[in-house]
């Protein structure tokens, strides 16, 4: 951890200690997960009490972007506060994008000894949806390897580029669930994927290849590589029949968008 950031974390902690309606605070982000660069924000989770919180949000108050706290270039420490009740709802129905923000999280005090379960509940994969999640991404790269074709088919180079993008990120998401780890948004995504122990052994060479330059021929190179890498289960019906039953039980179960889900 580089100085100035420690420097930060030092004199957040100072700061926000004393109130007796603060519960704890939290290490978050690149700066607890290890991976921050040298002009990094430093993230935290300020834990407080229930009137303290609805005070907070009544007021618009509750994310503290504090920038005269860092005296490095660019450098600020960005504060998210919330209750107690709110890490116990995250426990039980977060997303995988709210479970991966509390990956790696650091207490640097706390006045409370649920505190540290929480986190734990918080940042551990959910296998309840983890089939159908299999299938609906398995589904997504099928359909998206196709619209990449139908894209150079049609010499369309902005259509390229999103069938590109989409399958690059259904194909990552589809090995980060079968190995059973968090999605962390696309800023994290390729590194959670060089962490992935059971992956195509070439499937960061064609993601690379994909990413630099679209193309029919690299995003044939990136699904085969998923799509033959085991069978996904999926049976014998057609992706497009699956796409449409997807959408379908997608809507009727009041999800998000299957890219955030």
């Amino acid at each position: 951890m580089y100085k100035h950031h420690q420097q930060v974390i030092a004199k957040v902690s100072k700061k926000y200690k004393e109130k007796k309606e603060h519960i704890a605070l939290l290490l978050t982000g690149s700066v607890a997960r290890g991976n921050a660069v040298t002009n990094s924000d430093v993230d935290f989770q300020l834990i407080v009490s229930e009137t303290e919180y609805k005070r907070r949000i009544e007021s618009g108050d509750s994310n503290i972007i504090d920038r005269d706290i860092a005296d490095y270039p660019g450098g600020y420490a960005d504060v998210l506060v919330y209750s107690l009740a709110k890490l116990k709802e995250f426990a039980l129905a977060a997303g995988e994008l709210m479970r991966y923000a509390y990956v790696g999280v650091k207490i640097l005090w706390s006045r409370d000894t649920q505190i540290e379960h929480l986190i734990k509940k918080i940042s551990h994969y959910q296998d309840k949806d983890h089939d159908k999640k299999i299938s609906l991404f398995h589904t997504q790269v099928e359909s998206w390897l196709w619209y990449c074709k139908e894209a150079k088919r049609h010499k369309n180079k902005y259509f390229l580029f999103q069938a590109s993008s989409r399958l690059l990120l259904f194909g990552i998401r589809l090995i980060l669930c079968h190995n059973r780890m968090l999605y962390p948004y696309h800023k994290w995504c390729l590194n959670e994927l060089e962490r992935a122990s059971d992956k195509p052994k070439n499937m960061l060479n064609y993601t690379k290849k994909l990413m630099n330059k679209p193309s029919y021929k690299h995003a044939k190179l990136f699904a085969d590589s998923i799509l033959q890498f085991r069978d996904w289960g999926n049976g014998p019906d057609s992706w497009p029949l699956r796409l449409e039953n997807d959408n379908i039980w997608m809507w009727e179960n009041g999800h998000v968008a299957i890219e955030d889900w």
